[in-house]
Parts: structure tokens; C-alpha cells; sequence
């Protein structure tokens, strides 16, 4: 059996918010979650007829699948942030540090916990969004799902129009500054050993 790798998430998608709070996610975003969701393996179908007949037969690649999960969480920019259900449970049992460095343990569970909500994406690729966290945010019905890497966000499209600007506009600065943060934390390491 060998699990897919983790999701990675890009692009941008302009997209609408409909009156029950459903967003559409796009086809392509879907199957970029496909890798948190089916798990290729080489097995042995076994099954038999009403008389209790042996019906077995090897199937290569099977794909297990289920429903798919994503979880909701308002992020540190104050935007809706959306995780592969997987994904996320690996980011806060491994990388506690990466979502809240400051945060006491308690505290941490509350907000990487108490506070998201658990999503299923319908048969037509859809998510309801919950009316409080789109209150909360202030998120708006003509949107814009913006991949982040490892997760999704939720940008009212105006917002998000002019953060392109920002970003083009700091593009040097931003990339020295990342730069400069992974100097820091190579040398960091290497004190370390």
C-alpha cells in the first residue's frame, strides 16, 4: 500500500458564494485533494452470490475512497483557511511550533480545535460554509480561493485585487526577507548540532 504525497495548493479562483453558504470548489482544486482522500492499494476483492458462491477476483489499484474532508479554521490574516482534513491533523501533531509558537498548550487547542469546523464536500463539489465564521470574517458573496501552499483561502475579491497589488509591488523585499529567514534558520540548526 503506499499513501499519495500531501496536497499542494495554487492559483487563484474567482468564485461566488451562493444565498445557503455554499461555495463551489473548483475541479482542479478537488483533485489536488484527491492525495488526503484515496489510498492506492493492490488487493483482493472478495465477494459471493445470494447461494454463498466464491466471486473473488484481484483487483490492482483499487482506490479507497470517501467522502472528502476539509476543515475551516480563521487564519491569522483573519481570512477563512481551508486544510485537507489530513493535512491538518499532521500540521498540528508535528508542527505545533509552525501554527502558534507563543501559544500555551491549552490555548493552542482551543484555537486549532475548538474553533474550526469540519467540512464534507457534497456530490457536486460544493462546501457549506459556516454563517458565523463568514460573519465573523466578513467574507462576501463574490470571492476569490486563493491557494497557499499547504491550504486554501477565502478572500473577498476586492481585498484580494489589491493584496496582488502589494505583493507585486514588494516582491524584492518579500523574497529577501524569506531569504534572510532561512539564512537564520540554517544557522539556527547548525548551532544546534
Amino acid at each position: 500500500m503506499r499513501l499519495e504525497p500531501a496536497p499542494y495548493f495554487s492559483d487563484q479562483h474567482p468564485l461566488t458564494i451562493d444565498d445557503k453558504g455554499r461555495l463551489l470548489i473548483p475541479s482542479a482544486t478537488r483533485q489536488q485533494l484527491t492525495p488526503d482522500i484515496v489510498v492506492i492499494s493492490q488487493s483482493s476483492v472478495i465477494s459471493t452470490d445470494n447461494s454463498g458462491n466464491d466471486k473473488s477476483r484481484e483487483k490492482s489499484a483499487d482506490k479507497t475512497s470517501g467522502p472528502e474532508h476539509l476543515v475551516i479554521k480563521i487564519g491569522t490574516n483573519d481570512r477563512l483557511w481551508l486544510y485537507p482534513l489530513s493535512a491538518y491533523r499532521e500540521l498540528i501533531k508535528s508542527n505545533r511550533d509552525e501554527l502558534a509558537p507563543e501559544d500555551d498548550a491549552l490555548d493552542f487547542d482551543y484555537l486549532h480545535y475548538a474553533l474550526t469546523k469540519e467540512l464534507v464536500i457534497d456530490a457536486s463539489g460544493r462546501v457549506n460554509l459556516p454563517g458565523s465564521m463568514l460573519d465573523e470574517t466578513k467574507t462576501q458573496r463574490d470571492v476569490y480561493l486563493v491557494g497557499a501552499r499547504n491550504h486554501m483561502e477565502i478572500w473577498n475579491r476586492p481585498e484580494w485585487d489589491q493584496k496582488i497589488k502589494e505583493l507585486r509591488a514588494n516582491s524584492k523585499l518579500i523574497n529577501l526577507r524569506e531569504k534572510e529567514h532561512r539564512q537564520r534558520a540554517t544557522q539556527s540548526d547548525s548551532t544546534k548540532q
